[in-house]
């Protein structure tokens, strides 16, 4: 059933995906990392097509594992994986200092 929310949902997740792919697309990752813009593209029809594939749903779920990207941000706007996915690449360090009051 097609209610408002789910509505405003799928155009939720669509903007995400627009997003991701606009990150992605116009900044450095870092040397040596590639973007691919046809399977961006790809990706980015899959998501606005109402009409859902097994072969689509494989590729769209390729491109994230790909690109590192965090399917509980894409689809549910939650990014809590994403941040600690973060933290757990830094040294964390600075979290054991001990601020002195002046």
């Amino acid at each position: 059933m097609v209610t408002k929310a789910s509505v405003a949902a799928e155009k939720a997740i669509i903007a995400r995906a627009e997003y991701i792919v606009e990150v992605l697309s116009t900044r450095l990752v870092r040397d040596g990392w590639a973007f691919d813009h046809a399977r961006a593209e790809l990706l980015l029809r899959y998501m606005r097509s109402r009409r859902r594939s097994v072969r689509g749903e494989k590729e769209m779920h390729d491109w994230m594992v790909d690109h590192g990207q965090s399917f509980d941000w894409l689809f549910n706007g939650d990014p809590v994986s994403m941040i600690a996915t973060m933290a757990s690449t830094s040294p964390g360090r600075r979290q054991r200092r001990v601020l002195k009051l002046v």
